[in-house]
């Protein structure tokens, strides 16, 4: 199914950029993060790392349907994760991921969809799972209880 090497995906600049910035998120989410947000670093990065090798790049195949079942399957733990947590930013991430998701069967049911449309939308709902997780990491991850002048005084004697 696979077209060969996954390597061949962070040739471009846009491509070296995004997984920059998605392997940036995911690792702030999974260190700051609470488990929902861990869970989303996880199972975006797997979806990344999967998409890239699951590609199909031989000249002549148009559809990409291991992409969609990767896609497919993001979803539905995005689902579970907004059913199990009481997160805004998740809903988010579903949201973009279903879109992905449309993206991916527009592609296998009508070959006349030109590819950079689909390449240009699925970088867009991509990048939008990638900004939900990175909200949602900044607005729910853990953070430092706060330092009062009590505990300042009481620290230097």
């Amino acid at each position: 199914m696979g077209g060969g090497s996954g390597l061949h995906l962070f040739v471009t600049p846009l491509s070296q950029v995004t997984t920059g910035v998605t392997a940036v998120v995911c690792v702030a989410a999974a260190i700051w993060g609470r488990w929902p947000e861990r869970t989303g670093a996880l199972v975006t990065a797997l979806n990344w790392l999967g998409t890239a090798l699951l590609q199909d790049r031989h000249p002549g195949h148009h559809g990409q349907p291991g992409i969609f079942a990767v896609d497919a399957i993001m979803l539905a733990i995005f689902i579970l994760l907004s059913l199990r947590s009481n997160r805004t930013w998740v809903l988010w991430a579903a949201a973009c991921t279903l879109l992905l998701n449309f993206t991916d069967a527009c592609l296998l049911l009508d070959t006349r969809i030109q590819l950079w449309s689909y390449i240009s939308s699925a970088y867009v709902w991509g990048l939008g799972v990638v900004v939900a997780l990175a909200v949602g990491a900044a607005l729910e991850g853990k953070r430092p209880a706060p330092v009062t002048l009590l505990q300042t005084r009481s620290a230097r004697a």
